[in-house]
Order: C-alpha cells, then structure tokens, then sequence
C-alpha cells in the first residue's frame, strides 16, 4: 500500500507540475542573455554588453549559416559569452567565458529566443537509459515535441521564422546523406543524381586527376550487376559552372551592395562591442580605486596611545 500510495503522490505531484508549466508559471533556469526577476518575470539581460553579444551570434549566423563558422568568428575578434552565475556567494552575477560549439548549440536551438516558452524539452528515452546515470537517455525535442509551447511569452531576440529558418539551417548541417567530401578536382562530387535511381553518383578519377567521371555503382556494390552508367566530368562542371555564372549576373551588383553593406553592419557591431568592453574596464578601474581610496590610511596621520 505505501508504494501504491508513493506512486499516486508522484503522479499527482507530475500532474500539477504540468498544470503549472501549461500556464506559463513554472519557474525553470533560463539561458544566457535572459534573467529571471523576483517576481518571475523573465527579461533581457540589463547589462547591454550581453544583449549585444547575443545579437551578435544570431546575426553572424544567419551571415555564416554553420557553428563553427560562428565560432571562429567569436574567437578571432576575442568576443566571450555572458553568463550569470547560478548559484554559491556570487549568484546573478556577470561572468564571461569562452565560446564553444556545444554552448552556441544550445543557444541557437532554444526556443526562449524568439520568446517562446517551452516545458519538456529533454525528454528522457528509457531504450537508451543506463543503470545509476540519470543523464544518458535525453535528447532534445523539437519545439512542436515538447509537452508544453507557449509563443510570444518572453522578450525576444529573433522572430520566430527567424528561429524557424536557424533550424532548417542546423538540421541541413547535420544531414549525412551528401557524404563526406574528398579530395580532388571535381565540382560536383556528391551533388549528381542518377535519373534511373535516384541515387547520388560517384566522383572517380584516373591519369592523376586530369580524367574524371561520374559513376552510379550503387548495384554494382550490393549485387554484383552491371554498372548502371558513367559520365565525363569536365565537360559536365563546365556546363553547370556556366549555367550557375549566367544565373548570377543579372544580381551581380545586387550581390555585392549587399554584402558590402552586411560587412559594414558587422564592422558597427565589432566595434560597439569593444567600446563596452573598453567602458567596463574603465567603470572597474574607476570602482577599484574609489575602494583603494576608501580603505587606505591618510598620509602623515599620527596616532596617540593614552594610557
């Protein structure tokens, strides 16, 4: 009976945590570039300097459209992530660390950016469960998987299509089936389908490089079978090169104002970057010597004992 009864506590208890998240009201840890106020609210982060290196990530990624290249922009112009602490003596205070591709990870496939409230996201798979490691097993659910979706519930950073876009963009990254890229001279290598088949062709090469084809082996390597045809690949490349220049010339200067006036944003945004930073050092100084000052003894004081 006590375990029947502890069973029924715990789903009563699972119930009225639901109930709570499908209101909105309960309380979870929100990522870098939100706090959560003593009322519950959740809102920007105060400090400007975190709200602009958040807009910095999402705006070099919708540049770029890959982590690591977001990354290793972060990392050449010495931009650090903000994050508060969480718990211990210096709790809500402001840290910077360096960037890393699992935390943009992160940051990019949480919904709280485009305002959204999400409760669920790391269901827990009991196939891939392992015995004393309460960790392994969850994954993230996408933002319709989750038990709990409440759009337009928190200050955002992106729009919501915007974040939708981010995520066709990440889930393209991680698909395998254009297979891995190998070394050569071919322009299409992965990108050739067989019209019969529907499969991708194969890059090959012969005479070092200067001869290259297409192959479809894809019976020949399961059955045995004839292969089912080949085609010449510099004649191919140069027809698809010229077709992909023609589409192009037309948008040409459209192309290059655009990306003249995507650098320029990106200069703007480098540079009032490290003027923040520059104002946080100097307001540091400034803090650490009115606290010299405050503490330190007054030159030529004297001190008298009376007995």
């Amino acid at each position: 009976m006590s375990e029947a009864e502890l069973h029924v506590l715990k789903l009563r208890m699972q119930a009225g945590k639901r109930a709570k998240a499908e209101r909105g009201e309960l309380r979870m840890r929100v990522p870098m570039g939100s706090v959560r106020r003593p009322s519950g609210e959740v809102v920007k982060d105060p400090d400007e300097q975190a709200q602009a290196v958040i807009e910095l990530i999402f705006a070099q990624f919708e540049r770029l459209g890959t982590i690591n290249g977001v990354v290793r922009t972060l990392v050449h112009h010495q931009i650090q992530l903000p994050q508060r602490v969480a718990s211990g003596d210096n709790k809500g205070e402001l840290i910077w660390r360096r960037p890393n591709r699992n935390t943009l990870s992160n940051l990019l496939h949480h919904p709280i950016y485009a305002g959204a409230y999400v409760y669920g996201r790391r269901p827990t798979e009991r196939q891939r469960r392992q015995l004393g490691r309460p960790s392994p097993g969850r994954r993230v659910a996408k933002p319709e998987d989750c038990q709990v979706l409440l759009k337009e519930r928190h200050p955002a950073y992106i729009s919501w299509q915007q974040f939708a876009r981010n995520r066709h963009q990440l889930e393209a990254n991680a698909q395998a089936s254009l297979g891995v890229m190998r070394s050569g001279p071919s322009l299409l290598a992965g990108l050739v389908v067989c019209g019969r088949w529907g499969l991708r062709m194969a890059a090959a090469y012969n005479n070092n490089g200067a001869g290259r084809r297409y192959r479809c082996c894809h019976n020949a390597i399961e059955s045995g079978s004839a292969r089912c045809q080949t085609l010449t690949g510099g004649p191919l490349d140069a027809c698809v090169s010229a077709l992909v220049l023609q589409a192009l010339e037309p948008a040409a200067l459209e192309v290059s104002l655009h990306v003249a006036a995507a650098v320029e944003a990106q200069r703007h945004k480098l540079h009032q970057h490290w003027q923040q930073r520059r104002e946080r050092a100097r307001y540091a100084v400034e803090r650490a010597d009115r606290q010299y000052r405050a503490v330190a003894p007054l030159c030529g004081a004297q001190c008298y004992v009376v007995s």
